[in-house]
């Protein structure tokens, strides 16, 4: 297996259909009776009404299937979800199994949770599709037992879940791939591999990662690399503070993005390992800020001193507040945006999910933006405040919207062909509506 992500949400609709919508999607393993998206989020309803409080119920596993493995039989894929499952919830109960460098009480733990049969206290289903002439698999399964009522949590999900695949690969004989913290590279979002799939355009994270890759090599100059990234579209600068350089950014797409937002091997110390970034190019800046003024020029050097040691500190904070105020205006538009469109679909809705973020109503019914429960974006004398914005949430915040852009575009398309049909059989009644 490739590629193995977890992905909490709030609705189990809207995951279902976007996995079911695919093109040549089958429905292979599970133990739900439905066969339709309708059917299958009325039978998901059973359990979010034992639960109704969970704001999360939903659980979505996509993975993509190496080459090599591409000839796994469905009763291998069976197996596969049902072990996955098994791990997640089995690691939820003792979290310290998956820790321990000998697996067998963890394996002997997802043994039992099978033969007892307590699989069936959860919904689930696993279909596959190809993209692009690649298998993918996605498990689609309820938090919520059904006996109990109980959620399973959410906790470190995207660390265990990586932990249970490295397991069901050594199992299975599958190949084995390193976790996300091992890679150095970070994989994008949801959200950006559906644009990708809608428009064929990479992520500007996608772009910036894929031209460091192509000229990073070790025998080049840090000027060098700048030169051979602009050649390809993005722009890469240092980050300074006091003189010092204290990280990289990159800019592809008209998107600025942090080293660390591509991954380790991107970073500041990521480009010192590759041989790119020498140690003394350090000092280049903090020399020339550092040259001695003559007393003869300056009769008051102390205190001068002491202002340029304040500039040096704070130089940067005008900038810094400029460009929070430019995310602020950004995305505050379309964090209203998503919610009323949400709303007019689910007007009881408490809150918008996306990736790790959540849009919420404060008490003064504005639209506020958390990222992992921590606010980011809300409002202050009414007006819109930043606590924290940063590149990556305004670049989250808009693939969402245009998401939901494109998702009520597809609904109003569904929408016409039965408005026609209703207008015409209204007609051969006389031009009124029967109950």
């Amino acid at each position: 297996m490739v590629i193995g992500k977890v992905i909490v949400t709030n609705s189990f609709y809207s995951t279902t259909d976007y996995v079911l919508r695919q093109e040549q999607s089958e429905i292979i393993a599970g133990n739900m009776t439905g066969q339709t998206i309708g059917e299958l989020v009325r039978e998901f309803g059973i359990s979010r009404g034992i639960n109704p409080d969970l704001q999360h119920p939903c659980y979505h596993c996509p993975i993509s299937i190496s080459p090599r493995d591409e000839n796994l039989s469905h009763e291998q894929i069976e197996r596969i979800s049902e072990r996955y499952i098994a791990g997640m919830v089995v690691s939820d109960r003792n979290p310290e199994l998956l820790k321990q460098e000998d697996k067998a009480p963890y394996k002997q733990a997802v043994d039992q949770f099978l033969e007892d049969g307590e699989l069936n206290r959860y919904q689930w289903f696993t279909a596959e599709h190809y993209h692009q002439k690649e298998r993918h698999i996605h498990i689609v399964w309820s938090r919520i037992d059904q006996e109990t009522g109980n959620a399973v949590g959410s906790w470190q999900d995207r660390i265990r879940s990586q932990r249970i695949l490295r397991e069901i690969e050594k199992e299975e004989g599958l190949e084995q791939v390193l976790c996300s913290w091992e890679v150095g590279r970070k994989a994008i979002t949801r959200r950006q591999q559906e644009t990708w799939d809608q428009t064929g355009k990479p992520p500007a994270r996608v772009i910036a990662q894929n031209a460091v890759d192509e000229v990073g090599q070790p025998d080049i100059s840090f000027a060098q690399f700048q030169t051979e990234l602009a050649q390809r579209g993005v722009t890469c600068e240092l980050v300074y503070r006091q003189n010092k350089p204290v990280g990289v950014k990159y800019e592809a797409d008209g998107v600025w993005m942090r080293g660390a937002d591509l991954g380790s091997n991107y970073s500041l110390p990521g480009l010192k390992r590759r041989g790119i970034y020498q140690q003394e190019q350090e000092q280049q800046p903090q020399q020339i800020a550092q040259q001695p003024i003559a007393p003869a020029e300056s009769p008051r050097l102390e205190e001068r001193k002491g202002w340029d040691k304040l500039r040096q500190i704070f130089s940067f904070e005008p900038d810094r507040a400029e460009i929070q105020t430019g995310y602020v205006g950004q995305i505050a538009p379309q964090l209203q945006e998503i919610w009323n469109r949400e709303a007019a679909q689910q007007p009881e809705i408490q809150a918008v999910s996306f990736e790790d973020y959540q849009i919420r109503l404060n008490h003064h019914q504005r639209p506020e933006l958390y990222c992992r429960d921590r606010l980011v974006l809300g409002y202050a004398a009414e007006m819109p405040k930043s606590y924290g914005l940063s590149e990556q949430d305004c670049l989250m915040v808009q693939q969402a919207a245009e998401l939901s852009r494109q998702q009520e575009q597809e609904r109003l398309k569904q929408a016409k062909p039965q408005k026609t049909i209703d207008q015409s059989r209204s007609q051969e009644r006389g031009g009124f509506e029967m109950d």
